[in-house]
């Protein structure tokens, strides 16, 4: 799921002649971030997972790279594998099908 989510955001951002710039965070105690990119807005943190109920732990290591990076950087998303789109926990959380559909550009505004 993570591969494909990745892959899909290089071809998004490829067709409209964005650089696709992409990184991961994995501090020193075992948190990681999936993906992290550089927006107009700042760093943007992504967590790739692939279940479909939200789980209170996704957001353990979005919270940690957020302590640790600008608090002025664009709130974190985690994209996963069920519907919606919601808030929890100072993250957003939105659907693979309602990310895939509108895109990155409409994700930093109003996915």
């Amino acid at each position: 799921f993570e591969n494909w989510f990745v892959s899909e955001l290089i071809k998004q951002r490829l067709n409209v002649g964005e650089v696709a710039d992409f990184y991961f965070w994995r501090g020193r105690t075992g948190h990681e971030v999936d993906l992290v990119f550089e927006t107009a807005s700042g760093l943007q943190a992504i967590e790739i997972k692939s279940g479909a109920t939200f789980s209170s732990d996704w957001p353990a290591s979005l919270m940690k790279w957020r302590k640790l990076s600008d608090m002025n950087a664009p709130e974190p998303w985690i994209v996963h594998g069920g519907e919606g789109d919601y808030r929890r926990q100072e993250c957003r959380s939105i659907g693979w099908q309602a990310f895939a559909t509108r895109g990155v550009a409409a994700g930093q505004n109003e996915v």
